[in-house]
């Protein structure tokens, strides 16, 4: 004689799986989350090596914070379609008849509140807390 399962032992199962379920959604938030900071990273530390390349090729940084740029450009493109939440900026100063002379850009991080990805001019790339002014053109040292 066959015992099938009773209604109960069913819905336990489906509880348990429910559960089980709950916790790997939760689990892959945070690990996107991870991985899209990981990108922020590399989008931004190429930022600062294809702005070196422009400095080499031009003798300033004009253009670097511009979609316009043949090294740079597709780097912004990607920086600037990223969410408004993540308060991305680039800002480059004037050099005067030199053209431009220093850059910084950052994005905030989405795995951890209150901290950015920052790059600049002076070869920094870092993860950063403290406050960001919008007319900084070198990270700040934490």
């Amino acid at each position: 004689m066959k015992k099938a399962f009773t209604l109960i032992e069913l819905l336990v199962v489906i509880a348990i799986i429910g559960i089980l379920a709950a916790m790997v959604l939760v689990s892959l938030s945070s690990a996107r989350q991870k991985a899209n900071d990981a990108s922020v990273k590399g989008e931004l530390s190429g930022l600062r090596a294809a702005a070196e390349m422009v400095y080499d090729r031009d003798g300033d940084y004009d253009n670097i914070c511009s979609s316009a740029d043949a090294y740079t450009g597709k780097i912004i493109t990607v920086l600037a379609a990223k969410p408004a939440a993540l308060n991305y900026d680039c800002n480059p100063a004037a050099g005067g008849t030199a053209g431009v002379s220093a850059w910084a850009a950052k994005l905030d991080l989405e795995a951890k509140t209150g901290t950015y990805f920052c790059a600049d001019s002076t070869g920094v790339a870092a993860e950063r807390t403290s406050a960001w002014n919008t007319a900084w053109t070198a990270c700040p040292a934490t």
